[in-house]
């Protein structure tokens, strides 16, 4: 017998029970009751490669011992490499399972995406390779000796056709995003027949925005798949012009980044909009509403518009390089190891949440606060009220 690592018995009256082995792969176990009894000895790790062995023995009526032997066969090796567009995928989990063989068997691909699982049986084996962040993939092997079986993950993909509804007539140059795409481009448009792809994405769910000027915007949550493929319907819709001047010198601006919130806070619109050479770009439709908008561009402060109906008239939005905070973290604070997020008119600055600021050092300076009243609200620690002024720097002085 080879040692086991964790015997498991089990008898259709409940009886159950675990032990490790000990020197020489000798274990004991009591309780047992009369009958047959299963047991099922499993050794090794993801790293190493999980096994299992089971056998039967019968308990008579009244005997108070019996030997048992749990025999781990030599069996076939299958190996191989997980890869995905031909890279190496590791820390995937591969698992082989078949009524004919000793009981399940798994292992962990290492970082060139190989994996190796021993003591197989002749037979028919379902694998299934459950990727990090992903689905899982399926295959059938066949395994009458030592076999190698190589397992290409299918790239995932969010693909579909954008339409214009009731008409269904095509809608191209519709832009496409995907948040949080850690490769590649997340952000495609669809070509003359209204499609587009995005590829090699990860198994899994993403918040995805449509956007076309002249229509309202599409938010939904995708899971990208090999065979994904949307029918996405946008309804016309009023866009918001936006007019946006530097405030001190009063020259046009060209480009500004626009986040556009619903009144449940979901982001409806996040992007550039381009300005004209009078400042004039255009937010892609909205269904009609009120909507917090934000205004931002390189070396201003950011513009927070709280209420905005659509339709609306156009907004004129004047930005300033506002004023800085200077925060001087004592060391009652800084023994906190917190961080405190800006406040104004009860609601936080800045979008996704509010801009935080790590109070992890004895000195912070936050640049291009819009002027305005704010409270620096400390997570866990003594907040304070400070005010801002255009072209002046304010002093916070915590405990």
């Amino acid at each position: 017998m080879r040692s086991a690592s964790i015997p498991v018995p089990q008898a259709s009256s409940g009886f159950s029970a675990t032990t490790r082995t000990g020197p020489g792969g000798t274990f004991s176990l009591t309780g047992a009751p009369s009958g047959t009894v299963s047991l099922r000895a499993d050794t090794g790790d993801l790293t190493t490669g999980l096994r299992s062995a089971t056998t039967q023995v019968t308990i008579a009526d009244g005997q108070t011992q019996i030997a048992a032997e749990i025999d781990f066969p030599p069996g076939f090796r299958l190996s191989g490499r997980v890869t995905r567009l031909g890279s190496p995928v590791g820390g995937a989990i591969v698992g082989a399972a078949s009524p004919a063989a000793t009981g399940n068997l798994a292992a962990r691909t290492d970082d060139n995406g190989g994996y190796q699982l021993d003591g197989l049986l002749q037979g028919t084996y379902s694998l299934s390779v459950n990727v990090p962040n992903g689905s899982t993939v399926r295959r059938s092997v066949d395994v009458s000796e030592d076999t190698t079986y190589d397992v290409e993950v299918p790239a995932s993909r969010v693909a579909g056709t954008v339409v214009e509804a009731g008409t269904q007539k095509p809608l191209s140059d519709a832009a496409v995003q995907l948040q949080g795409v850690r490769r590649g481009p997340g952000l495609v448009s669809t070509d003359g027949s209204g499609h587009f792809a995005i590829e090699d994405l990860d198994p899994q769910s993403y918040h995805m925005t449509v956007t076309k000027p002249a229509y309202q915007t599409d938010n939904r949550d995708v899971t990208a798949s090999d065979d994904s493929e949307l029918h996405i319907e946008l309804k016309p819709g009023d866009g918001i012009q936006l007019v946006v001047h530097d405030g001190i010198y009063g020259m046009a601006l060209s480009n500004v980044m626009v986040r556009v919130g619903d009144p449940t806070g979901l982001t409806v619109f996040a992007g550039g909009v381009s300005l004209d050479s009078d400042g004039l770009g255009v937010i892609p439709s909205l269904k009609p509403g009120t909507y917090q908008v934000r205004v931002s561009s390189g070396g201003y402060a950011t513009t927070t518009l709280p209420s905005v109906a659509v339709p609306a008239p156009p907004l004129q939005v004047s930005l300033t390089p506002g004023g800085t905070l200077l925060i001087q973290v004592g060391p009652t604070t800084l023994a906190l190891n917190t961080s405190g997020q800006l406040i104004a008119a009860g609601l936080p600055v800045g979008a996704q949440g509010g801009q935080r600021v790590r109070l992890a050092s004895p000195s912070q300076e936050v640049d291009h606060v819009a002027p305005g009243h704010y409270t620096l609200a400390v997570d866990g620690g003594v907040s304070r009220d400070f005010d801002v002024r255009e072209g002046a720097a304010t002093t916070v002085a915590l405990p």
